[in-house]
């Protein structure tokens, strides 16, 4: 749990040292409970996401911090892995539509504490399984570090009523990591009501991953190959502040559908 505190830490850091005019963030808790209706959460795979983003922007250029720590899981095999990905950003606002993003970084991943976080929880609000018989447990190494680098940028066309198109892509160096390459495309539909803002969104996305680490190829953890992945989203805000909620079917090419919530500041 130590490394966990560290890595939060250092991301916080990252972003503050930036001197700018207004500071932007989004916390995101995802869970395969969340699903809900739209499909039966399994607790396999990606079984929890938490991030954070930071970054403080002036004019046309921001710049800032990401970290997330992905809990992932395989309970046919009883195995399990975490991911922790650390990143310091750089966005440029080319306009009110069009933003390109660098972000480069290190990874770890391995046994960071996951199951403890997991076994406690299920146990707090009695939801999952408590016996830790139950829970996948086996990690296969304690940790492996690798470093990161990767670009995503956003283009889009109309006002309230938006399409839009993103790329996205990154290259993992070491003994661990994601690589993959991304577009997406979908539109946005908003309307506001005084100061309230409510809005959807659907998306396709295309990617192709590829991990060299076995860990992270655990069944239901990221598969090889190109994936489709479908996404639909609402959200509702106020002012500078945001709470969106997005169904995915296919999350980043597990196989397996994944939900989030994001809690945004702009």
């Amino acid at each position: 749990m130590r490394s966990r505190g560290i890595i939060v830490a250092s991301t916080i850091l990252v972003a503050g040292v930036v001197r700018a005019d207004v500071w932007e963030m989004d916390a995101v808790v995802g869970n395969d409970a969340f699903n809900g209706v739209l499909s039966h959460p399994d607790d396999n795979g990606f079984t929890n996401d938490l991030g954070l983003a930071i970054r403080r922007r002036r004019g046309d250029l921001a710049l800032g911090g990401s970290v997330l720590d992905r809990m992932i899981t395989s309970s046919g095999i009883m195995r399990r892995c975490d991911l922790v990905e650390l990143f310091a950003t750089i966005t440029w606002f080319l306009d009110d539509l069009r933003m390109i993003e660098l972000r480069a970084g290190p990874t770890v991943a391995g046994d960071l504490g996951g199951l403890w976080v997991q076994s406690h929880w299920h146990r707090l609000t009695r939801t999952g399984p408590r016996d830790p018989r139950k829970l996948p447990s086996v990690y296969m190494h304690d940790f492996r570090t690798a470093g990161v680098a990767g670009l995503r940028a956003e283009a889009g066309y109309g006002g309230p009523i938006r399409a839009y198109g993103t790329v996205d892509g990154q290259f993992a160096f070491g003994d661990t990591g994601v690589s993959f390459a991304e577009g997406a495309g979908g539109l946005r539909a908003s309307y506001r009501i005084g100061p309230v803002e409510l809005g959807i969104l659907g998306e396709l996305a295309l990617g192709r991953y590829r991990v060299d680490d076995a860990e992270l190829a655990i069944p239901g953890a990221y598969r090889p190959g190109w994936q489709i992945d479908r996404r639909i989203g609402v959200r509702v805000g106020m002012h500078r502040y945001r709470v969106a909620f997005e169904y995915h079917t296919n999350e980043t090419s597990s196989g397996e559908a994944f939900s989030e919530i994001t809690f945004e500041r702009r």
